[in-house]
């Protein structure tokens, strides 16, 4: 009996623990409509300002722990089954923005790239192109919330 549940209480504990980042985990990440970039391959993010401003950029080493929470979220949105562009399929029933979302992640781990891009003026309506787009939009929240990115200026026009 003791060993049943020490090995139920070993098994609920393994169950319990997010996904361990592996050693060569980076990634660049492209969003919105001027295309702000974090590049952990690099070391770098770059604010675009506007469409004839030239960019921003610093150096950012990305906190380990900031490390590991895009890694949980790439690996809880299954980032890695998501083909090189993505598109909604057709329907009847779609609705427009503008001026449309763009987002590109490009992420090494376990020494196997894959990159995905999605740029679409349709709001997302199927299962993989929600659970898509709320990885992109956690992800923008964690890079946002970098006190050197928060420090950095902004464009003086926003986009629709």
């Amino acid at each position: 009996m003791r060993t049943l549940l020490l090995t139920l209480t070993v098994l609920a504990s393994t169950l319990a623990q997010p996904p361990q980042r592996p050693p060569d985990f980076d990634f660049r990440f492209e969003y919105g409509c001027w295309r702000d970039t974090l590049d952990t391959f690099r070391a770098e993010f770059l604010r675009s300002m506007e469409a004839f401003a030239p960019p921003v950029s610093i150096t950012l080493s990305v906190p380990p722990a900031m490390l590991d929470r895009v890694y949980q979220t790439v690996s809880a949105a299954r980032f890695v089954e998501y083909p090189s562009t993505y598109h909604e399929p057709p329907t009847s029933e779609i609705a427009l923005r503008f001026p449309a979302r763009y987002y590109f992640l490009d992420v090494r781990m376990d020494g196997v790239r894959h990159a995905v891009t999605w740029s679409e003026p349709v709001a997302p309506y199927t299962p993989a192109g929600r659970r898509l787009q709320d990885m992109f939009e956690k992800l923008i929240s964690i890079v946002e919330a970098l006190p050197e990115v928060r420090r950095m200026p902004v464009p003086e026009w926003e986009c629709l």
